[in-house]
């Protein structure tokens, strides 16, 4: 059985113990001489640049900020690629992340889409038809007088095969305009980019673009999203300030190595 008196030695051993934890941090905090001289110099010379030398101060905090800004997006890119929802073969779509089997003809599913059309749109498992197509699920109808195409490329440069592909027809255009995979319209764009085959090629764009456009189509979290945002803020469509490379081809979701990306 303890006695008072172990007790009372317990509680003096335990206060003994608190008193040289609190001296050893209190020692640790204390500025040295030395510690003290080198903080201060810095100070000067950090106090010097910023008042006579602007320009060197801008650069230097140029480089902080910059290279802070950096590894934040490259922190954000890699979280991206995982986090990503993609479309699976074609026929397969994904359960979750509003990508549904179906039409939503039995009034349970719900699909996004790109809204803005005046008189197309595109939903998000890769189907485009008319506006008065659209139910009220948000997705494209699947009926029988409905006109929908899934993962179309119609009226698209798609790679180096000019207008159309092996998923749409069109008029041939030259090879040589096909630097980036432009459409004509925005939905066209979003379907053909929605393409279970374009996963890698995307990809390439989380990876290589930069600038405030990078910071557009980091927050996706599907392919949906990720190409209605490529498609609507693409740059890669412009060869000078308010001159497009094509005009019949405005919206672009890939560009090709030989170009740089903006």
């Amino acid at each position: 059985m303890t006695t008072s008196a172990e007790v009372e030695a317990a509680a003096a051993a335990a206060a003994t113990t608190r008193r040289r934890m609190l001296a050893r941090v209190a020692r640790l905090l204390r500025p040295s001489p030395g510690r003290a001289a080198l903080l201060a110099i810095a100070s000067l010379a950090m106090l010097y640049v910023m008042l006579f030398c602007p320009s060197t101060w801008e650069t230097m905090t140029g480089w902080i900020t910059s290279d802070a800004e950096a590894a934040m997006l490259d922190r954000y890119r890699s979280v991206a690629r995982r986090q990503i929802q993609w479309m699976r073969e074609e026929g397969e779509l994904m359960s979750d992340g509003g990508m549904m089997e179906g039409g939503g003809a039995n009034g349970t599913e719900r699909c996004r889409n790109t809204v803005q059309g005046a008189s197309r749109v595109a939903d998000d498992r890769g189907f485009v038809c008319d506006r008065a197509d659209v139910e009220a699920s948000g997705c494209c109808g699947a009926g029988p007088a409905t006109k929908r195409a899934r993962f179309t490329c119609d009226a698209c440069r798609v790679a180096d095969t000019g207008y159309g592909s092996a998923l749409g027809g069109g008029a041939a255009a030259p090879a040589a305009s096909a630097a980036a995979e432009c459409c004509d319209d925005f939905e066209t764009c979003v379907s053909c980019c929605m393409r279970p085959d374009q996963k890698e090629a995307l990809l390439r764009v989380l990876d290589t673009t930069r600038g405030h456009r990078l910071r557009a189509i980091l927050s996706a979290r599907d392919q949906f999203e990720l190409c209605s945002a490529l498609c609507r803020t693409s740059s890669l469509s412009v060869r000078h300030e308010n001159k497009y490379r094509d005009e019949h081809a405005k919206h672009c979701f890939v560009q090709h190595l030989d170009e740089s990306t903006v």
